[in-house]
């Protein structure tokens, strides 16, 4: 079970005898309390990603591990889902040529943002806000704005568009309806060998810890955070979506993450509307957090 590198030792000091202890235990009559006495034995080795997998394989107790994996799944998916009943079928208009100037002035948004896809509906609102295009193109005074009407006009071209194929559905996203998929595995090998390609694939450095600040960044609107996560990943610096006027557990949290740092000064560049309000969310900020 454990002393491979000792009687090698012991061989090439020309040693015949050694201090040993016996364990009674047979291999193949009880594998199970072997590879646990294995494992013990040897936990002080340096092990290969595979010997430690094979290890802590060897090491679940498989009553165990199946009860708390149906626990799971119960605890993951409970709902309780009312019955329906679907009758009938949804139509759209076909899209009219008038509306031409909006559907291109909405594929422009999407190229010149290509990099941060998928967008949300309200991401291109606010861009078209830059250059208003025409909700209908034979009506002059129809310039879009930045009002309900127009943008309950955007949410419905977007779907027609996306439904008729002139625009990607990939292209759109929605972070405030997430989605579940369970990751399911068709047979324990195929689960082993997915474990096996992402091992140590979670490591991130912190670049911050020689910095002599700690940093963060808040963003007023959900719309920012696409744009904003490929740069605060590059730094690694903690990003928080407020959605306006930030409630108090993300504050919080927050000011948790700076006392933990062990830093003197904590620096939070908000990102938030150039406006009234926009600059009350900073200050608001400021002064929720610890002197």
């Amino acid at each position: 079970m454990s002393g491979h590198r000792r009687h090698a030792a012991a061989k090439v000091a020309g040693l015949r005898v050694v201090p040993c202890r016996y364990v009674d235990v047979h291999r193949g009559k009880e594998p199970d309390k072997f590879l646990t006495l294995l494992r013990e034995c040897n936990l002080q080795r340096e092990k290969t990603r595979d010997e430690r997998l094979r290890e802590e394989i060897g090491s679940i107790d498989p009553d165990d591990a199946y009860a708390s994996l149906i626990e799971h799944r119960k605890e993951a998916s409970r709902m309780h889902p009312a019955p329906m009943v679907i009758e009938g079928k949804a139509h759209r208009c076909k899209i009219s040529e008038a509306k031409t100037p909006m559907i291109e002035a909405i594929k422009r948004v999407l190229e010149e943002r290509r990099e941060f896809l998928p967008l949300t509906c309200r991401m291109i609102h606010y861009a078209l806000l830059n250059d208003p295009p025409l909700k209908h193109a034979s009506k002059p005074d129809s310039t879009y704005g930045n009002d309900p009407q127009s943008y309950d006009a955007l949410t419905d071209l977007l779907t027609r568009a996306r439904l008729a194929g002139l625009i990607p559905m990939s292209s759109i996203g929605d972070e405030t309806r997430p989605v579940t998929i369970w990751g399911t595995h068709k047979t324990v090998g195929e689960f082993i060998a997915d474990q096996q390609a992402k091992y140590l694939q979670g490591y991130w450095r912190d670049l911050l810890q020689s910095q002599p600040n700690h940093i963060e960044i808040v963003a007023e609107k959900n719309t920012l955070a696409p744009i904003i996560r490929p740069v605060a990943a590059k730094y690694t610096i903690a990003t928080t979506t407020g959605r306006g006027f930030c409630s108090l557990p993300p504050r919080h949290a927050l000011a948790e993450r700076f006392k933990a740092s062990g830093k003197e000064n904590l620096v939070v560049l908000v990102i938030s509307d150039f406006d009234p309000d926009g600059e009350e969310i900073a200050s608001s900020f400021a002064r929720s957090m610890p002197s």
